[in-house]
């Protein structure tokens, strides 16, 4: 924890979220705020134990907290296929592995509520299955 590995990297790169939102944000919004007031919109309908509490922020996961792709996406879009958050994610991901070439095996959706949360640096564990430091 606190130190990334070889090939662990995070850029952040002006622009990347419009880019990958690229007709799918209406023109006159911008990507970023069009994206979180709609992950919020699927937050607050999601069904009960998809939202929960981990520190400081809250995670939205399916019932299971299983994050991946398909998993968060269903979610997002189970009160409405043509949900703006589904759409949002679709395209993240998409654009994620062509940009990248690496195929996206999780999602974890981390909303803070105020500015004394953050997310501290970790190796995150997102299947059932996988145990910490594997």
């Amino acid at each position: 924890a606190g130190k990334a590995q070889y090939g662990e990297v995070c850029d952040v790169t002006n622009n990347m979220v419009a880019r990958a939102l690229e007709g799918i944000v209406p023109s006159d919004q911008s990507a970023d705020r069009w994206l979180f007031k709609a992950l919020v919109k699927a937050a607050l309908v999601a069904p009960e134990g998809c939202v929960w509490k981990s520190g400081g922020k809250f995670l939205l996961t399916n019932e299971d907290r299983n994050q991946a792709p398909t998993a968060i996406v269903n979610v997002l879009e189970r009160g409405d296929p043509n949900s703006d958050a589904g759409k949002g994610m679709r395209a993240l991901v998409s654009f994620t592995e062509q940009e990248y070439g690496f195929r996206v095996t999780a999602i974890q959706l981390n909303f803070h509520p105020n500015n004394k949360s953050s997310h501290k640096q970790h190796r995150d564990i997102y299947g059932a299955g996988q145990k910490g430091g594997i």
